[in-house]
């Protein structure tokens, strides 16, 4: 059996993916979990995003690769 990979920075080094879809609840910061790893190293682009409302809820946002990534593209949805 396989095992999955930690969703963190590091596991997705392991096991790159692309596109990489994060939730990202609108109501809760700090941004916490993957979405929080990915935020911090975008240096607060999605904090960033939901301060300005700019997530809607059923409007997701897909960005390009980054090159502080190791995933291709990134999907942004908007829980609650």
């Amino acid at each position: 059996m396989t095992q999955n990979p930690p969703a963190t920075i590091d596991g997705l080094r392991q096991v790159p993916c692309d596109p990489l879809i994060l939730a990202v609840r609108a109501e809760r910061r700090p941004l916490r979990g993957l979405t929080g790893h990915v935020d911090w190293h975008l240096g607060g682009f999605i904090s960033r995003l939901v301060a300005q409302n700019q997530l809607a809820h059923d409007d997701p946002i897909l960005q390009p690769a980054h090159p502080l990534l190791p995933v291709g593209r990134l999907v942004l949805w908007r829980q609650g």
